[in-house]
């Protein structure tokens, strides 16, 4: 399992570090942190506008339709709560990282509806990242990276 998480880490990395041209360390490290909590879901977010989302490459689908872009919004809403929930339960260091992302079931639940919903409209997004820029800057989810943890919680 570690090894497992060590290559979606290292896959996740790659791909997150293309997006994160001119972003602080803070920004990065921060970014990893999540990337290491989530197992994989990796969450490229810019300073401002000045970061350009990834190139579409074999691994990742640029978004530029606005009902695709709604739908990768909803998944990154659902993940966000679910990144603030798991800090902040992290923080109190009663668990784990990963018990404090399996400890919030209905979070977790709507980001499975959110990926769901989501795979089953674009289903060529199973096996992809996803990135898309809005007013707030460039965002990447790995839908892989999600899967993957969303199946460890169940």
């Amino acid at each position: 399992m570690v090894l497992h998480c060590l290559s979606i880490v290292e896959e996740t990395i790659q791909f997150c570090s293309q997006a994160l041209t001119g972003v602080s360390m803070n920004r990065l490290a921060w970014i990893v942190l999540v990337n290491g909590v989530f197992c994989g879901a990796c969450l490229a977010a810019s300073d401002g506008n000045n970061t350009p989302p990834l190139e579409a490459n074999n691994f990742t689908v640029m978004l530029q339709n606005a009902e695709e872009i709604a739908l990768a919004k909803d998944v990154d809403r659902a993940l966000q709560k679910m990144v603030a929930n798991v800090s902040a339960c992290s923080a109190q260091k009663i668990k784990t990282p990963q018990e404090c992302v399996c400890a919030f079931p209905s979070d977790m639940g709507s980001l499975r509806k959110a990926v769901d919903v989501a795979v089953q409209k674009h289903a060529a997004w199973k096996d992809k990242a996803v990135s898309f820029r809005d007013s707030t800057g460039s965002h990447t989810i790995s839908i892989p990276g999600l899967e993957r943890q969303l199946a460890v919680c169940q």
